[in-house]
Formats: C-alpha cells, sequence, structure tokens
C-alpha cells in the first residue's frame, strides 16, 4: 500500500529491520495516511450519489413511461366509450382530463416485464417495426384520438393519410390572415404554447396537463415546431389533425424554423427523409408558406414568435405576402418586405 511504500524508503537492510522515522518523515507518513483517509471518505460519498442519481434517473424513466403507458390505455378506453355512444371527451372532460390518467394499470405492467432481462442463455427475437395506420376523413375526435395513441405507441401515419392531411392543411390555412384575431371567451382560458422542436412527449405532456384542445379550451401554439427533437413530423400532424378539427379554438403561429433555409440544416429535413423521403419534407414546406405570422388576444396582446422593432407597423404586417417569404431566397433585398418580415419571425 501507500503507507509501506512510504516507509520502505527509510530502511536500513543491514540493520535487519526498519529504523525509527525521522520527525520530517514521520510529520510525511501522517499527512500521506490523512489525505487517503479524506479520499476514501470522498470516494465512499462520490460513489453513493452516482448510485442514487443513477437510480432516481432509472426511476424517473419508469415513472415517464408509466404516465405515457396510462395515457395510452386512457385514450384507447375513451375511444371504446366513444364508440359504444357515450358523451363525447370533450363533454366529459371539462375540469382537466383526469380520466386520462386512470385505468390501464395491468396492461401497461405486462409491457413493462416484457421489456425485463431475459434469462441467460435465451434468445428473444427483435419485435417487428409497427405497421403505418391511416386516418379517415373528414377526420372525427376519434380519429384524431387514435393517431395521437398511434404515434405514442412509436406507429407512422400512412404516407398517403399523411399526404391528405397535408393536402388539406394548406385549404384550412390559405383563406387566414397574416394576423389572427381571437377573442377567449368569458369564463374560458388560452394556453399558449411555446416552441415544441419535434418533442412529442412534451406536446403529449401539455395535453395531459391542460387537456385536449376543444371548443371550450382553446390552444395558440407560436411556432418553431420542428427540427431538433426526432419527432417533428408527429408534433406537426398532431397540431394540424387538431387544428383541422377544431379551427376555431386551435391557432398556430410561424416561427422561424418553419423556413427551408432553417429546417434543412438542424433536423427536419433528415427526419421527413428517414420517415419517407425528400419529397415529404417539400410537402410540409408547402404548408409552413401559409402559416399566419401572429395572433391578437382580446384585441390587446399580439403574439408573435420573434418579436417586433420600432419600424414595424400592424398594417404592413397584415399586408406582407406571407407565402412568399424565404430567408434562403433573400426577400430581405427587397427592403420593403425584408425589414418587415425579420421581425416578427426571425428576431429571437
Amino acid at each position: 500500500g501507500g503507507q509501506d511504500a512510504v516507509v520502505a524508503v527509510g530502511m536500513d537492510t543491514e540493520a535487519g529491520g526498519p529504523p525509527a522515522l525521522s520527525p520530517r518523515q514521520q510529520t510525511a507518513v501522517t499527512n500521506l495516511q490523512r489525505h487517503w483517509r479524506g479520499l476514501s471518505r470522498r470516494l465512499h460519498v462520490l460513489r453513493k450519489w452516482s448510485w442514487a442519481v443513477s437510480n432516481g434517473l432509472e426511476n424517473r424513466e419508469e415513472q415517464r413511461m408509466v404516465e405515457l403507458g396510462m395515457f395510452v390505455e386512457s385514450i384507447a378506453e375513451e375511444l371504446a366509450m366513444d364508440r359504444a355512444g357515450a358523451p363525447s371527451l370533450e363533454r366529459r372532460n371539462t375540469v382537466g382530463h383526469k380520466s386520462l390518467l386512470a385505468g390501464g394499470l395491468k396492461s401497461l405492467v405486462s409491457g413493462l416485464k416484457s421489456t425485463e432481462p431475459q434469462a441467460s442463455g435465451s434468445v428473444k427475437s427483435e419485435p417487428p417495426e409497427p405497421k403505418p395506420f391511416t386516418l379517415r376523413f373528414p377526420l372525427r375526435e376519434a380519429d384524431v384520438l387514435e393517431m395521437v395513441a398511434g404515434f405514442s405507441r412509436g406507429q407512422q401515419l400512412s404516407r398517403g393519410s399523411v399526404e391528405q392531411l397535408l393536402d388539406l392543411h394548406v385549404e384550412v390555412l390559405q383563406p387566414l390572415p397574416n394576423v389572427v384575431r381571437f377573442d377567449v371567451p368569458a369564463g374560458q382560458e388560452l394556453c399558449i404554447v411555446g416552441d415544441l422542436h419535434g418533442q412529442f412527449e412534451d406536446l403529449m405532456h401539455i395535453f395531459r396537463t391542460h387537456g385536449f384542445p376543444s371548443a371550450d379550451r382553446p390552444f395558440l401554439f407560436n411556432g418553431d415546431f420542428v427540427d431538433r427533437g426526432t419527432q417533428s413530423v408527429e408534433v406537426l400532424l398532431t397540431l394540424y389533425a387538431w387544428q383541422q378539427l377544431l379551427p376555431g379554438s386551435v391557432m398556430l403561429n410561424r416561427g422561424n424554423h418553419e423556413e427551408r433555409s432553417v429546417n434543412v440544416r438542424n433536423g427536419f429535413e433528415n427526419e421527413c427523409a428517414q420517415k419517407y423521403d425528400g419529397d415529404m419534407h417539400d410537402r410540409f414546406v408547402a404548408t409552413f408558406a401559409w402559416l399566419p405570422l401572429g395572433t391578437i388576444v382580446n384585441g390587446k396582446v399580439l403574439v408573435v414568435h420573434g418579436g417586433v422593432d420600432d419600424d414595424l407597423t400592424l398594417a404592413n404586417l397584415e399586408a406582407a405576402p406571407r407565402n412568399e417569404y424565404q430567408i434562403s431566397e433573400g426577400l430581405r433585398n427587397n427592403k420593403r418586405r425584408g425589414s418587415l418580415m425579420h421581425p416578427a419571425m426571425i428576431a429571437q
């Protein structure tokens, strides 16, 4: 050990044993022993905290999977009740969405057990890839909830359904003004959601906390739906579906990541190519061109993704050709349009 090595420095082999240590050597040995004991204690604490952090993260991940599993299971229960003629989901959940966190534990536990390590020597085949699912149009509440449940299970929407959803959404967005005006009805609240950036689980957490959109539960999503996260496609399709179902209660503003030159560099184009192909990215970008630039709430609050400057007027913002604006094509060369668009969409 370290102590023996220090003592050996002063050994006299002819004397047949270690001599008495000098005061200086004894002090050195004492200091080394003290530092070693302190280091040992610190290592013990570090190991203890490392285990606690690792265990805490594991428990947190397990809890997250439990909540997500219960959420998906509860959607299935809601759909079954809806098909049986029970009142719609929105009417049953006017106060929160407590029912979405109830039931389904038995099915969830069995699913968690299937992920436990197998006994030594056993071989478990890889589960098959989930098959794509389709949507029925025109959309109903049950169809949107089934889509959300499918995404939560890791399934993809079929290419044909995606194309039809996007084509229909262009028809929803085109008639909208650059600046949408929305008055919150008495007794209601408007939930404004910031950058989702492809985080489908974050969107599900928001819905679990505040409830799904409904006629008396409006939502405003304020841009940057894509990039960075791995489920931008699922986030967009979910938002588009809810807006098609409830166009008067779900509003979407355009952010700077809803622009080709930005999302080709930050992950969305690659995600589209991986899940579908490059043409699908073009289809999504075509819908971005028609997203409104801002929303005025109760005639008093202007909600935009980036911000405004002293030169921007509401009249100019409302008159801008939003479907023509592309950062990558350098419309800032047209000073009127460049200075007009930049503050509302780009200035972070």
